[in-house]
């Protein structure tokens, strides 16, 4: 679940290992492109099919692949999950570990915005959970399956650690730079 600006380097600078995120095209502009070319990141354009064949590719070689499987920051509750991490789980045999990020953006806080120093954050990994659909599911009835799942599992680790801690999920949904001229 993605809740602010810096949410992406900050759960790739707290793992102990490589990974290589999927991030929208926008992003790859300007120096902050360079640097995420540079750190082999994975650009997504368009229907992303480009991306997750990349991503299952870097799996599949045992590296690490992070989606924020909402595909866009707001409130962080995973209440609309995309079927990237679901797909690339699917196609890869690979575990999903959700991860729960809380204090990078307030209520009121535009999604761009950049926390204070002082500012209380918790990145919070969950249980490694492994996608097994029935056997007689296939086809989108399987993928459809694996999202409801993944969007569950995320859903139930950020809300057993909202109730561990006293910093709060954003209540509203944050206006973004476009919205706002």
């Amino acid at each position: 679940m993605a809740l602010g600006l810096i949410d992406g380097p900050l759960v790739h600078g707290v793992l102990r290992r490589s990974s290589h995120f999927l991030i929208t095209s926008d992003m790859f502009r300007g120096p902050l492109g360079m640097l995420l070319r540079t750190a082999a990141q994975i650009r997504v354009d368009g229907s992303g099919r480009d991306a997750l064949a990349q991503g299952r590719q870097v799996l599949l070689r045992g590296d690490l692949v992070g989606v924020f499987p909402e595909g866009t920051r707001g409130q962080g509750i995973a209440d609309q999950v995309q079927g990237g991490a679901a797909w690339l789980a699917l196609h890869s045999d690979a575990c999903v570990v959700p991860v729960a990020i809380v204090g990078t953006r307030h209520t009121g806080e535009g999604v761009n915005v950049w926390p204070s120093p002082r500012r209380r954050i918790l990145v919070e990994f969950g249980v490694p959970f492994t996608l097994t659909p029935p056997p007689d599911l296939r086809g989108r009835a399987r993928q459809q399956w694996a999202e409801a799942r993944v969007a569950a599992e995320l859903r139930d680790h950020v809300n057993r650690v909202a109730a561990t801690t006293d910093i709060e999920l954003p209540t509203d949904i944050p206006v973004r730079r476009k919205e706002q001229a």
